[in-house]
């Protein structure tokens, strides 16, 4: 599995407008491509601004490939990103996944659910 990293910095009041652009722009492109096995985005609050860690994982650098329409490592970027963005990777990183294990406490949980965060409360 490889990991596809890519970062960046919005004001904190555009933050939750960007998570929603997000899921209708990247998360679907990426959920849209054979051999996405799946999004983490992850948030973290710096100063006044609110930092997006956007992390897609693949079986493949072809589908990668077939995602970024590049053999590069160029970021994605939607028409709306620099709106909302003061700061952003114009490359993405890789890495390879070592090991991945997710719990699974019982037979129900064997799907794994999408888990949306607000601040202050997990729903």
């Amino acid at each position: 599995m490889i990991a596809r990293i890519w970062k960046g910095t919005t004001s904190s009041n555009k933050s939750s407008r960007y998570l929603n652009y997000m899921e209708k722009t990247g998360v679907q492109s990426c959920l849209n491509v054979r051999g996405n096995l799946g999004i983490i985005i992850f948030e973290k609050p710096v100063d006044r601004n609110t930092e997006f860690t956007f992390i897609s994982l693949w079986d493949s650098f072809k589908s990668i490939r077939n995602f970024s329409n590049t053999a590069s490592n160029d970021a994605v970027l939607f028409p709306e990103d620099k709106n909302f963005l003061i700061r952003f990777d114009t490359k993405t990183n890789y890495q390879n996944c070592f090991l991945y294990l997710p719990k699974i406490e019982n037979e129900s949980q064997k799907q794994l659910e999408s888990i949306r965060y607000v601040p202050g409360l997990l729903i």
